[in-house]
């Protein structure tokens, strides 16, 4: 369906006229947005989607396929760039935003998501080089794009939550909210159990793994929007019917559901599920090995392979999620 630029409002989530409580949205790569994969007619309802940049660092064009999926069946795209301060792609970055089509009513952005593992020890240069985008790529956005545009870092429960490394601190990268429109995070459930060496045999408890994202603000003047920019927990072989896994995220959407601007002092906008192969992880796990995938509709065998649920419990608890959060519309 074509969307047109008008009645914004509704894209933002949680408001009286607005089509969703809170985004419950997925990401697919490219080549698996048709519905011999993972369309619309195997997942009927997607509030958001991540597009990652093109190997110059920049969105990719507009005609994109995923961004044409984006239009074709209303998900607020949310972009990345990979610029790192480098000031000759400012003006570039900002021509390419400023050209977003009508049918962009509301645009995600974020430059350098997950930032940690590439400015490891060197925050100040990450929030730096942040600065220096916000500054040349969003506020000099014309009015009437600026409008449509949310911006923000993406950072990283793992790493947050790693003891000898981010320590628990969800504000070390977060250049604050005079910077940023929005604070989201990619958070992901461990895959790997209690030694470190086996694939987990449990999925954690929802209200564990939320709390510190629940309990951070920067200050009692941050009221950005919280948004779970990736979310994703693989199918893990001992749960070979996806029952736990569906429980799972359904217990994530119910504490999700009890998340409020008075209590927090900040809105939560939504979730997209990374529902395609996740990047290799850095150590063998017995017995899946390096290979990470989260499909809904798939757990990794005793071998490590993707394979089909017999009934796909998981994309089920997933699209009851998005209708029941999709409101109106």
């Amino acid at each position: 369906m074509q969307i047109s630029a008008a009645n914004a409002a509704e894209v933002i989530p949680g408001g009286d006229n607005s089509a969703w409580s809170y985004w419950i949205g997925a990401t697919m790569k490219k080549g698996e947005l048709d519905n011999n994969h993972y369309g619309p007619k195997v997942i009927p309802r997607n509030g958001f989607m991540r597009i990652f940049p093109d190997s110059d660092g920049l969105p990719p064009s507009w005609d994109d396929p995923r961004l044409i999926y984006c239009r074709d069946n209303g998900v607020v795209p949310f972009l990345s760039s990979n610029i790192n301060g480098d000031s000759s792609k400012f003006r570039e970055m900002r021509e390419r935003i400023t050209a977003m089509p009508d049918w962009v009513r509301l645009l995600l952005l974020t430059d350098q998501h997950e930032p940690e593992r590439h400015f490891w020890e060197h925050s100040k240069e990450y929030i730096d080089n942040y600065k220096a985008w916000w500054r040349a790529c969003i506020t000099e956005l014309p009015a009437d794009k600026r409008k449509r545009v949310k911006a923000g870092p993406v950072l990283t429960l793992q790493w947050i939550e790693d003891a000898n490394k981010g320590k628990h601190d969800y504000g070390q990268y977060d250049p604050g909210p005079e910077f940023s429109d929005l604070y989201a995070i990619d958070m992901y459930m461990n895959s790997w159990d209690r030694s470190g060496k086996r694939v987990a045999d449990e999925y954690p408890d929802p209200v564990t793994f939320l709390s510190g994202l629940k309990s951070y603000r920067d200050s009692s003047d941050d009221h950005r929007p919280r948004i779970i920019a990736e979310l994703g927990a693989i199918g893990i072989p001992s749960d070979p019917a996806g029952r736990g896994r569906a429980a799972w995220l359904n217990g994530i959407c119910k504490e999700l559901d009890t998340w409020k601007p008075a209590k927090q002092g900040w809105p939560f906008w939504g979730l997209a599920w990374w529902n395609t192969r996740g990047t290799d992880g850095s150590s063998d796990l017995d017995p899946i090995g390096k290979a990470r995938y989260f499909y809904l509709d798939k757990f990794q065998n005793s071998n490590g392979t993707p394979t089909a649920y017999a009934d796909p419990a998981p994309l089920e608890a997933f699209n009851a999620q998005a209708a029941r959060h999709h409101v109106r519309g």
